[in-house]
């Protein structure tokens, strides 16, 4: 399932207009994709992610690469009425299906267009971000400038968490998970360590999921 929301830039010319314009047609079709995809088990899935964060009650969430929102709603459920969730996305019609879908369930969340290299939040301003089969649909140009901001908008303390393909070590078994999963199952979550030491995190974590096909990767913000 292919999922580069959060990959384009406001200045990247034609480029950005393509891959908008592809991810504008999928948004209300997308949650029916979601289902297909994960077999039925999304919720399941969504809900170990938000565990897994560790999101707690009052906290201050952002998801970068949103979609039509389902992860952010249930990061919401996690925080509770006092935390502060917030979603962005490349593609303004996802914005726009998250935003109709959290209206009608009457429930506060705040969903942006914008992108992983230029995050549209103030510094140290989330205490948990996440980053849902997103991250490797980026190029590694966007991927530097986006830990950067991750960094910035993180609080001293905060954590960043990962949730993308399990990458298999066979050969045919990753071929097999390629055709389903595309770019995500070519990478490998453990790519992401020397950013994230970069950016200044510790306290580094990355390992398989409950769900096998899925892992992760963590890191916290230095004080």
């Amino acid at each position: 399932m292919e999922h580069i929301h959060g990959s384009t830039s406001p200045k990247s010319g034609s480029g950005k207009e393509e891959k908008e314009a592809i991810l504008g047609g999928m948004a209300h079709y997308y949650d029916k994709l979601s289902f297909i995809w994960f077999q039925g088990r999304e919720k399941a899935i969504r809900q170990m992610t938000v565990e897994m964060a560790g999101i707690k009650p009052g906290d201050r969430v952002l998801e970068i690469g949103c979609g039509t929102g389902s992860l952010t709603l249930q990061a919401k459920m996690q925080a509770g009425p006092d935390g502060k969730v917030c979603g962005i996305d490349a593609a303004p019609e996802m914005v726009a299906v998250a935003q109709t879908k959290v209206e009608k369930a009457g429930i506060d969340i705040e969903f942006k267009q914008g992108f992983l290299q230029e995050i549209p939040y103030p510094d140290q301003n989330f205490d948990q971000v996440l980053c849902s089969f997103m991250i490797f649909h980026t190029s590694e140009k966007v991927r530097v400038k986006g830990f950067a901001e991750i960094d910035r908008v993180l609080k001293p303390g905060g954590r960043i968490f990962i949730l993308d393909a399990n990458t298999p070590n066979r050969p045919w078994l990753k071929k097999i998970v390629g055709a389903v999963m595309g770019a995500m199952a070519r990478h490998s979550v453990a790519e992401l360590i020397p950013l994230l030491q970069a950016n200044g995190f510790k306290d580094i974590q990355a390992g398989p999921t409950r769900f096998r096909m899925f892992a992760f990767i963590s890191g916290v913000k230095a004080a």
